[in-house]
């Protein structure tokens, strides 16, 4: 029975090593993509709009054993900002702020962000040189960039610590 234990648990080691491999692997590839942004050329552009948007949505909650668990509401805040911008005498629009953006169940971030982007204000747009289109108004790494390696470094050492468990307390 002991044995089963350790083989149960260092599959499950394994699998969430490698959960954590591939959250880390495309979490990598999303940070490298918002640190190149810094290198984007830059030109002038005006806010078209900017407001908060706000999403409801229901989930159930917690079933209690029976079977009708009641719908809970959850309310998700985001800046919306649209934007207009010329590379080499061509128009184009945006709308990301930055590379990775998180909704927030709390409103104050994206007011904060509509605040400093209000609409027919001017705001440096900075564009990817081989894609004009694509275009970001905040380059760089933000906390955001962050979260998704971060998440897969932590499931990678939870799953050493599991197989480092069972091999010490298995005698291997």
């Amino acid at each position: 029975m002991r044995s089963l234990f350790f083989s149960a648990t260092s599959v499950a080691a394994v699998v969430i090593g490698l959960a954590g491999l591939v959250t880390l692997f495309i979490g990598l590839r999303r940070l490298l993509a918002a640190a190149a942004t810094s290198r984007w050329p830059s030109v002038k552009g005006t806010v078209l709009t900017s407001q908060v948007v706000e999403e409801v949505s229901r989930r159930a909650s917690d079933d209690d054993g029976d079977g009708d668990a009641p719908q809970r509401v959850i309310h998700t805040f985001r800046a919306a900002v649209t934007y207009r911008y010329t590379v080499d005498g061509k128009v184009l629009e945006g709308s990301k702020i930055a590379t990775d953006a998180i909704d927030s169940s709390e409103p104050e971030g994206a007011q904060d962000l509509v605040r400093g982007l209000p609409a027919e204000s001017a705001v440096d747009v900075f564009y990817d040189p081989a894609q004009p289109a694509k275009s970001v108004l905040r380059p760089g790494i933000s906390r955001a960039s962050a979260i998704v390696p971060a998440v897969g470094v932590g499931l990678v050492l939870l799953a050493s610590a599991l197989l480092a468990i069972v091999w010490k307390v298995s005698g291997r």
